[in-house]
């Protein structure tokens, strides 16, 4: 079985520098990272260029800015392997939760295409006033990224409606079945999510393990600054874009769907 592990950024290659200085991981888990640019100035480019270089992971930068879902989608057409782990820069892993998804993509059952680790939103474990405070985040010594607790929401493995865009995993044979990420919408996530539940007999799952921890998404100030807050991808007309439907009434689709599956399955459905 092939994995790649994408990583895509925007606009901060010091976030990219400390997420891979923290990260605890095996060199054969390092090893099948790939960083790719959204891009936003020559200058990130050559930055982010040379932090891969120096730690020898391979750097792609696409020839356009695509927002969210547009690198996503890049980075999945240039990779080839039998499931993608997706790490936004925004998302830190704790010591060894990358390990622990490898270890889930080989024993979970073909009906599986896409499944979420636990995460802590960074705001549920500090008291934050501010975007540079989160920040900050990627400052913390590797000592406290390591006693982040176990979050207690998260049990399994169990069926579970969405996929979250602070990190996930899917199978590439489900993304080609459903036609890739909707670039009406930056909701990656929910888009790919409502497609498996709504298009296919595959699921979707929670499992435990070690958390990531999610410092803030799309709402950095650089992401201002660059206009993702500011279109349509980002309001609900663009998931009207997308599918004609409220999220209300996918969501209630999609839960019918898992009900079937878990009378299907066997699986407890959350």
């Amino acid at each position: 079985m092939k994995v790649d592990i994408g990583i895509t950024v925007y606009a901060k290659p010091l976030r990219l520098q400390r997420l891979l200085d923290l990260m605890q991981e095996p060199r054969e888990v390092r090893s099948l990272i790939t960083v790719f640019e959204d891009p936003s100035s020559e200058e990130h480019a050559r930055t982010y260029g040379q932090l891969c270089r120096q730690r020898g992971i391979p750097y792609q930068c696409a020839p356009q800015w695509g927002c969210m879902q547009g690198i996503i989608q890049y980075a999945t057409e240039r990779t080839s392997g039998d499931w993608f782990l997706y790490l936004p820069d925004d998302v830190m892993p704790t010591p060894q939760s990358i390990t622990w998804a490898l270890r889930w993509m080989q024993l979970l059952p073909e009906h599986v295409a896409a499944f979420q680790m636990p995460y802590w939103n960074y705001d549920q474990l500090r008291t934050l006033n501010t975007w540079e405070e989160r920040d900050n985040l990627f400052q913390e010594s590797p000592e406290w990224i390591a006693q982040v607790p176990l979050n207690p929401h998260w049990y399994g493995p169990a069926l579970y409606l969405n996929v979250n865009g602070a990190g996930f995993a899917f199978r590439r044979k489900a993304w080609e079945a459903v036609g890739g990420f909707a670039q009406q919408t930056w909701c990656l996530d929910e888009d790919l999510s409502c497609k498996i539940w709504l298009r296919t007999d595959w699921t979707i799952v929670s499992v435990p393990g070690p958390p990531w921890i999610h410092q803030g998404g799309a709402s950095t100030t650089d992401q201002h600054k660059f206009g993702h807050a500011h279109m349509r991808h980002a309001t609900i007309e663009g998931w009207l874009d997308a599918w004609g439907e409220s999220k209300d009434v996918l969501g209630e689709r999609c839960r019918e769907r898992m009900r079937l599956a878990g009378e299907r399955t066997g699986w407890p459905v959350r």
